[in-house]
C-alpha cells in the first residue's frame, strides 16, 4: 500500500481559476517510491480566505518586527523613568501614643503584617511576627510577588530609609527606587496622623535580616505591566490629618476604605490584573485563592451578609473567626484585632446609605 505523503502551497504556489475566480492550491499526493503521482487533489479557497491568510500573515510580521521592539522600547524608558512625588513632612516619632497606634494598625486592620510578617511565624491574637516579609502572592500569568522586608533591619529592611520615602511609598505607591508598586496597598488615603503612626513603629520594630526582591518572580508579562501599565496613585481627596476615632459611619468609611481596604475583594474587578474596580461597590465578588475559587459575599443591599446581621452578629462573627485558620484570603486575624467600636463603625457604614452617597 502506498504511503502518501502531502505538500501543501498557498500563497506563493497558488493561482487563479479561469472558470469561477476562485484562488487555488494543489496538494499532490505521492507514492512511496517518488516515481509516480498517485492522487491529485485541488483545494480551493475563497477570496475572503485568502484575504484572512495574507491579514494573519502580515499581523505576524509586525508583532515580530514593530510590536516586540516598540514594548521593549517602552519598558526601558518607562522602567529608568524616577518619580519625585512632593510628600508633606511626615515624620516618625518616639511618642509612645503614635507608636501603640501605629502597632494596632500594622497587626489589625490596616492588615501589614499579613503579608510582610515572616511567613513561618502567623499572626493570632496572642503573637505578633516579625516584619521580615518574604510570601509570596501568585497573580497567575503575570508571575508571582513577593512582600519584601520592611523591619527595621539597616541592609535588609527600611532601616536605612528616610520617612519621605516610606511616606510616599504609603501615600502614592512608589518605592525606594523611583518604580510604581503593585496596587495591592490600599493606603493612599491614610490620614496624616496614621501615616506617622504606622512610620514611628516600623523604626523601632524588631530587625530581622533577609533581603527579598519583590519583583523576583514577575513574568515578562508581568514585568510589562510594572513598567507601563502601572501608575502612581493619589488620594481622590486630600487624606485628613485626623480621623475622629468614634462608632460612627464615617469613621468605619475611613476604616474599609483608607485601612483595610475591602473593596479589594468585596467589589468586582476589571482590567489587565483585576486591580480596576467596575462593579457596584461591596457587591461581591468571586476569587481565585491558592487554586480555588472563593465568593467573596456582598457587604451591601437588602440581601446582602451584612443586612441580615445585627450589629452584635457582625462583631462576634469577627471575634470567632479571629482565632481559627480557614486558608481563606479574608485576615479574620487581623481583622480581629479591632476594637468593638471600630468593627461597629463599619457596621454603620455598610448599612448608611447616607455614608455611601456622600462616598
Amino acid at each position: 500500500m502506498p504511503v502518501a505523503i502531502g505538500c501543501f502551497c498557498y500563497a506563493a504556489m497558488g493561482q487563479r481559476s479561469t472558470t469561477n475566480s476562485e484562488i487555488t492550491c494543489e496538494w499532490s499526493a505521492f507514492s512511496s517510491t517518488a516515481q509516480n503521482v498517485a492522487s491529485c487533489t485541488v483545494i480551493r479557497f475563497s477570496k475572503r480566505t485568502m484575504g484572512r491568510i495574507q491579514m494573519r500573515r502580515i499581523f505576524r510580521w509586525a508583532r515580530q518586527h514593530v510590536a516586540a521592539p516598540c514594548v521593549l522600547l517602552l519598558c526601558a524608558c518607562t522602567a529608568s523613568s524616577t518619580r519625585t512625588l512632593p510628600v508633606q513632612e511626615l515624620l516618625a516619632t518616639w511618642d509612645s501614643s503614635y507608636v501603640e497606634r501605629g502597632r494596632h494598625l500594622i497587626f489589625g486592620p490596616a492588615r501589614c503584617a499579613e503579608c510582610h510578617g515572616n511567613p513561618t511565624s502567623m499572626l493570632d491574637g496572642n503573637h505578633e511576627p516579625t516584619l521580615g516579609g518574604g510570601r509570596a502572592f501568585h497573580m497567575g500569568i503575570a508571575g508571582s510577588l513577593v512582600a519584601p522586608n520592611i523591619s527595621a533591619h539597616s541592609a535588609d529592611g527600611i532601616g536605612a530609609l528616610s520617612d519621605a520615602t516610606l511616606a510616599r511609598a504609603l501615600r502614592h505607591g512608589v518605592d525606594r527606587h523611583g518604580r510604581r508598586m503593585f496596587p495591592i496597598m490600599a493606603t493612599e488615603g491614610l490620614s496624616d496622623y496614621d501615616v506617622q503612626a504606622i512610620l514611628s513603629y516600623l523604626r523601632g520594630s524588631e530587625a530581622e535580616a533577609g533581603w527579598h526582591d519583590s519583583r523576583a518572580g514577575l513574568s515578562w508579562f508581568g514585568k510589562a505591566i510594572a513598567a507601563m501599565g502601572l501608575h502612581a496613585r493619589y488620594p481622590r481627596a486630600r487624606p485628613p490629618a485626623l480621623v475622629a476615632l468614634k462608632r460612627s459611619g464615617e469613621h468605619g468609611r475611613y476604616l474599609a476604605e483608607a485601612v483595610g481596604g475591602c473593596r479589594t475583594c468585596h467589589t468586582g474587578s476589571g482590567g489587565l490584573v483585576g486591580f480596576m474596580s467596575n462593579s457596584a461597590p461591596y457587591g461581591g465578588r468571586t476569587l481565585r485563592w491558592e487554586g480555588d475559587s472563593i465568593h467573596a459575599p456582598a457587604l451591601r443591599g437588602a440581601r446582602s451578609t451584612v443586612a441580615q446581621m445585627t450589629e452584635r452578629d457582625f462583631i462576634a462573627l469577627f471575634r470567632t473567626r479571629a482565632h481559627e485558620r480557614s486558608g481563606s484570603p479574608m485576615p479574620w486575624a487581623a481583622f480581629g484585632r479591632m476594637t468593638d467600636d471600630e468593627l461597629g463603625a463599619i457596621y454603620l457604614y455598610l448599612r448608611d446609605n447616607e455614608v455611601h452617597r456622600k462616598n
